[in-house]
């Protein structure tokens, strides 16, 4: 089975958790992020799908401004970034996708219509403080539920 993880950004310091888990876990593992950030965590068989505009910007993985680039994400590089992903989904013939945290589904929600099982992991940030931070995550949570 083959699964791909998909993060708003993946792996900074306090997500270990995500390391732990897909290496407790006897599946191929893929993780793709609009930032994908090195540090000490080594992981071993997770393939990694880098965004085309951390591709593009050429910007060192453990320089990324998180707020700059949903910014330009939102801006110029959404449709870019998703047939990315399809197209990895595709050539990687992946299973399943999993979103960690309902915000990342809810941001690239058009991957819900996709036509692959998909996984939505809701956290304490996801039902508890966002939706008071951002009431319009409404909208694009109940997509997440109908689906």
């Amino acid at each position: 089975m083959k699964i791909l993880h998909v993060f708003d950004q993946f792996l900074n310091q306090t997500m270990n958790w995500v390391h732990r888990l897909m290496n407790a876990t006897d599946v191929q593992h893929y993780v793709s992020s609009l930032i994908y950030v090195q540090h000490a965590f080594e992981m071993k068989d997770v393939n990694v799908h880098i965004t085309p505009l951390q591709k593009i910007m050429k910007t060192a993985s453990t320089e990324w401004d998180v707020r700059l680039h949903h910014r330009l994400y939102q801006k110029m590089a959404r449709s870019y970034h998703l047939s990315s992903i399809k197209r990895y989904i595709e050539e990687n013939r992946i299973d399943i996708v999993h979103f960690h945290f309902a915000t990342t589904a809810a941001l690239m929600s058009e991957m819900l219509d996709w036509p692959i099982k998909t996984v939505v992991s809701f956290y304490g940030f996801d039902y508890r403080h966002a939706l008071l931070a951002k009431p319009e995550l409404k909208v694009s949570y109940q997509k997440i539920f109908e689906k």
